[in-house]
């Protein structure tokens, strides 16, 4: 759940896009695995919100 809290507070719902994701700091903060956290950040790019790069997620 806390994962969920995390992007909610990320996104814009006025402008409907995330404003920063962060991987280092989701699984800091949220206490949860790098595979979990990737999981979750490969179903925002699989539904078009973000986009990967060889250095992080960025916003799409």
């Amino acid at each position: 759940m806390k994962i969920l809290n995390h992007l909610a507070a990320q996104y814009d719902f006025n402008k409907g896009i995330f404003m920063e994701v962060d991987f280092s700091k989701l699984v800091k903060e949220c206490r949860i695995g790098k595979n979990k956290a990737k999981d979750y950040l490969d179903l925002l790019v699989k539904k078009g919100r973000i986009e990967s790069r060889s250095d992080g997620y960025r916003v799409y």
